[in-house]
């Protein structure tokens, strides 16, 4: 015998090395299954965000549409007022239809939207009576007024069917002038009076040339112009007294304020030049039809 014990040799155990074989297998599996529901996941986040940016860039070009739908139905609308106080059937008719160039699709150019445009007085069944309000707020605070409530509406759809819809509602104040003292419906011209005082509102629907005498000129109530009160010129342009300062005019709390000659609307500047206010020499007054 020598001093060395055999060692009994054993084959490997081979059903041990299958169960691991087996158990890499299934997480191999359950980790390509998870990357791809993640994967899934990911790409169906993609196509989400892609069409939520596609409809909210939709969206956002049918906003700007609609505003420009919009806004040219305010201009058409209050245009009809410079000739009448009543908006007839044909005038409504001619705001809903009027195309938004370079956007209706009809128009020319032609643009990628179709509009529904509409004009509707949302107070047409009240008695005129109801509809006398007292204005307060602007250059006609205090004056009694018939009002008329309009809504302006316009839908506007696009190639894909997306649809904006803007609604703009509007008041029409209806001023009766025997409230005002004085009211001209063109440019107003106060030349050089003897000494002038006045109690009533004065409003010109153009602009209103004052030149007031050595004695002055005194107004106790509202001034008003649709567009400039001129104080350094008549209205041929004569420039020759415009340093006369006797203007006064009484403020809110009843005190007389002077009105200097440059502190008008607009000041002298030299014809022809570029920023003229006024055409030089100035055109004479546009009649146009009595109001209705």
């Amino acid at each position: 015998m020598n001093g060395f014990k055999d060692i009994e040799k054993t084959p490997l155990d081979n059903s041990e090395n299958s169960n691991q074989k087996g158990s890499a297998i299934v997480i191999a599996l359950f980790v390509m299954a998870l990357i791809g529901v993640f994967v899934a996941l990911a790409m169906s986040r993609t196509a989400t965000e892609a069409a939520a940016i596609g409809n909210e860039t939709a969206d956002g070009r049918g906003v700007y549409a609609a505003q420009g739908s919009l806004e040219m139905m305010t201009r058409n609308f209050n245009k009809i007022f410079e000739t009448r106080l009543n908006p007839s059937t044909t005038d409504i008719n001619n705001v809903e239809t009027a195309l938004v160039p370079g956007l209706s699709r009809t128009g020319v150019p032609a643009g990628e939207y179709d509009f529904f445009q509409e004009v509707l007085q949302t107070d047409a069944g009240l008695p005129l009576a109801d509809r006398v309000k007292v204005l307060n707020g602007g250059p006609y605070t205090g004056l009694y007024a018939f009002r008329d409530n309009w809504r302006l509406r316009t839908t506007a759809t696009d190639n894909s069917g997306v649809q904006t819809q803007l609604t703009r509602n509007v008041l029409n104040n209806r001023i009766p002038i025997f409230q005002f003292g004085i009211f001209y419906n063109d440019d107003l011209e106060l030349f050089r009076p003897p000494r002038f005082s006045f109690g009533g509102r004065v409003h010109a629907n153009g602009n209103f040339f004052v030149s007031p005498g050595t004695e002055g000129v005194y107004f106790d109530s509202r001034v008003t112009a649709v567009g400039h009160i001129v104080t350094q010129a008549w209205r041929n342009w004569n420039t020759s007294d415009s340093g006369n300062s006797q203007t006064w005019i009484k403020n809110a709390s009843g005190t007389f304020k002077q009105l200097l000659p440059t502190k008008g609307s607009v000041i002298n500047t030299t014809a022809g030049a570029a920023n003229n206010v006024f055409e030089f020499p100035p055109a004479a007054p546009t009649p146009v039809p009595t109001p209705n």
